[in-house]
């Protein structure tokens, strides 16, 4: 007998007719790392009946919520599938703890995480990622006895394939997953994977990171970090209603900045989000106090509940958490913002995280007008620099270097721009030299405008 099935890890675990039985499955115990919160602990590949034991296991304990711990190298889709629709329906958290793993099967089965408030619902999100644990994602892999297959078997088999993953599309909305994150795992092959490493992927895909150090202010910049990310994942979600602003994780929104007093204490608002002239406010809650001791031992609360570090109020609509790596610049590591032991409180400038929007070297063309007449063109470098201050002031330095060593330099404070010192008029394309495609600025000391046309 032939039989194809479709799974997340390279080990022939299952089959859909006939099983193949693994050499190890999933062992379920109680308790865990006490840090995470973990009441239950998944451990091994996952393999055919898991399913059925974590069913057994779940229903012979009386306790009012659980916290599954996840330490997996993937297994059966399947059954992944099937615990994690297990774990919806009883509203039971997940979580990988420090030096743990969960990838393929594993990090599919951490999504279906969700936590309750009451007995009615209804659930919400709640995985919990330590950032010095690793969760990784991959598009399923066939895994086949050896032997010849003809047309049929093999149109079988991938039929198998796509029907894994819509089972996957499936539990969109029950799950709460992104578009984003079903399309990541769609596009990443079996033989590879797509590591969560950035603050800006968890959060994007509703996965709360702990075990992070904390900033030690929260800053105008920090503020504005944070809520990009919140608001990319109600746009991900369908919180907010789709947009053309981008969203993306070189991208960071948010204007006019400014401390305000709330119902609730001092807050910062960032204006700028949404369409329409950015017309959706953001404001973040400032904490007051220092996490206590007690606090740091455990990464959730009593019943498991997430801890609240800060709040996002969006536009005095909605709140959504923002725990402590929220407020990092959107490329930080998670890797780099992990304590280096469980329950410490370690305090770090959010600036010594901050990386320049662009940093770039790019070959053109530097061209030198009077009005529509041609004064100069030869070969350049333009050296880019656009970095952003704590208060949320970008500074444009660009630098272009002729043949003959010449150097002509524009900077931008706030889009406020200076040629060689002088003050600036940037050139829109409709009023620009003729046959420029590039940038212009109009040298309001001199008269003369200069352009650059990238390679």
């Amino acid at each position: 007998m032939h039989c194809k099935t479709p799974y997340f890890s390279a080990a022939l675990i299952a089959c859909t007719l006939a099983l193949t039985s693994p050499a190890s499955a999933a062992t379920l115990t109680d308790g865990g790392d006490a840090y995470m919160g973990c009441t239950a602990t998944l451990a091994g590949a996952l393999a055919p009946g898991d399913a059925a034991k974590a069913k057994t296991f779940f229903e012979a304990r009386t306790d009012r919520f659980h916290i599954l711990c996840l330490d997996s190298p993937g297994g059966s889709l399947v059954e992944g599938i099937q615990i994690g629709d297990l774990l919806q329906a009883q509203g039971i958290s997940t979580a990988v703890a420090r030096g743990a793993e969960c990838f393929s099967a594993c990090a599919v089965l951490f999504l279906a995480g969700l936590e309750w408030f009451n007995d009615a619902g209804p659930f919400y999100p709640h995985r919990q990622l330590h950032a010095a644990g690793r969760l990784g994602f991959h598009a399923p892999s066939l895994v086949v006895p050896e032997g010849a297959f003809n047309a049929e078997q093999v149109s079988a088999a991938y039929a198998v394939a796509i029907a894994s993953l819509a089972e996957v599309s499936a539990r969109k909305s029950d799950w709460r997953l992104s578009d984003s994150l079903l399309t990541t795992l769609l596009k990443t092959p079996p033989s590879g994977m797509y590591h969560v490493e950035t603050v800006y992927d968890a959060a994007l895909w509703g996965i709360s990171v702990v075990g992070t150090v904390y900033p030690d202010d929260i800053t105008f910049l920090g503020a504005a970090d944070a809520c990009t990310k919140s608001y990319a994942h109600r746009r991900e979600t369908g919180l907010e209603r789709a947009a053309e602003t981008p969203i993306g994780p070189e991208y960071r929104h948010g204007r006019d900045p400014a401390r305000i007093q709330t119902d609730s204490g001092p807050a910062i608002r960032i204006q700028g989000f949404g369409d329409e002239g950015g017309q959706i406010p953001c404001t973040v809650s400032l904490p007051q106090d220092l996490p206590r001791p007690e606090d740091l031992k455990v990464a959730v609360g009593e019943y498991g509940d997430q801890r609240t570090f800060s709040l996002a109020d969006w536009n005095g609509t909605d709140l959504d958490r923002l725990p402590p790596f929220m407020f990092f610049d959107n490329a930080t590591r998670l890797s780099d913002i992990a304590t280096p032991r469980d329950g410490q409180l370690v305090r770090v400038s959010l600036a010594d995280f901050t990386r320049p929007e662009i940093d770039t070297v790019v070959g053109g063309t530097c061209t030198v007008w009077r009005g529509a007449a041609l004064r100069d063109s030869e070969t350049c470098t333009e050296n880019r620099l656009l970095t952003i201050s704590s208060d949320m002031v970008r500074t444009d330095l660009r630098r272009f270097q002729w043949p003959s060593g010449a150097e002509t330099v524009i900077s931008s404070v706030d889009m406020r721009p200076t040629v060689n010192g002088q003050p600036a008029t940037p050139i829109w394309d409709w009023e620009q030299p003729p046959g420029i495609a590039g940038s212009c600025w109009l040298n309001q000391g001199s008269g003369n405008t200069f352009c650059f046309e990238p390679d």
